[in-house]
Order: C-alpha cells, then sequence, then structure tokens
C-alpha cells in the first residue's frame, strides 16, 4: 500500500479532558484540522532556537525551547470551536484572521480570540492535532 496524504480539508471533533461538560451537549466542541506538512515543518523549526555568541564561539551553545509559543500557533492554524464561554457564560466567537506563511495564505484563529483559551487546553489542542500528521504504525511499515 502507498504513503496516504494528509487529507487537509478533514475535521474531527474534540472535547478537552478538562471540560467540566464532557460528553453533554454543554461542553465546548473543538473541530480540529489537519496542518500541510508546510505550515507543520514551519511551526516544528520554530520550536528550539540555537545560539552561538559570535564573540565567543567556543563556549557552550545556548537552546531556548519554544513550545508554548509553537502550541499557540498550532492551534491557531489547526483549531476551530463552539460552545465556549468566558467567566460570564458570554460566547466567545471563534474570530479569525488572514496569515501568511510560507508564500501561502490561510484563514486562522485571532490571536486576540485565542489568547482567552487556557494554556493546558492549548498544550492538549495542539499535541491532538500534531497526531493527524504522524505516520501510524500500518503506514510506517509500507
Amino acid at each position: 500500500m502507498a504513503i496516504i496524504g494528509l487529507s487537509l480539508e478533514a475535521t474531527r471533533d474534540y472535547e478537552s479532558k478538562f471540560d467540566p461538560a464532557r460528553g453533554t451537549p454543554e461542553a465546548t466542541k473543538f473541530i480540529l484540522g489537519t496542518l500541510d506538512s508546510r505550515v507543520a515543518g514551519k511551526l516544528r523549526d520554530l520550536a528550539t532556537t540555537v545560539m552561538v555568541d559570535p564573540n565567543k564561539p567556543d563556549d557552550e551553545v545556548a537552546t531556548k525551547i519554544n513550545m508554548e509559543d509553537v502550541n499557540f500557533q498550532t492551534v491557531q492554524f489547526g483549531a476551530r470551536w463552539e460552545n465556549l464561554v468566558d467567566t460570564n457564560g458570554n460566547a466567545i466567537e471563534c474570530n479569525t484572521k488572514n496569515r501568511s506563511l510560507g508564500g501561502k495564505s490561510y484563514k486562522v484563529v485571532d490571536p486576540d480570540t485565542l489568547r482567552l483559551i487556557p494554556m493546558a487546553v492549548i498544550r492538549e489542542l495542539a499535541d491532538e492535532i500534531r497526531k493527524v500528521n504522524e505516520l501510524d504504525e500500518d503506514a510506517a511499515k509500507n
């Protein structure tokens, strides 16, 4: 069997393990999409920064891990939602905007809207979105 390409239009519904209403009609429904390989690669490249002081090239190399920013951007590109509310019970709309990455324009969640989602949920959603871009065991064997 050949490698199966990514289905970029496919989505799946997801409810956070942190949602007290999980499994009920009141739960927040996240709609998770698939990141194309260009976006997934660009975001993965942002995850780690290696810094060398040009004045001291023999010193230790400094490494910075940027996972929280990468998680935020992964969700920005790969998620939408329904039934997300603020502390007063008001709906938080999933506002989007256009963003260019790697020479292509994408419709992404507006960061001013996305910042209202707790970081633990952002991490969880980012992990779920990334799973779609990984080959499963059967596909990797072929």
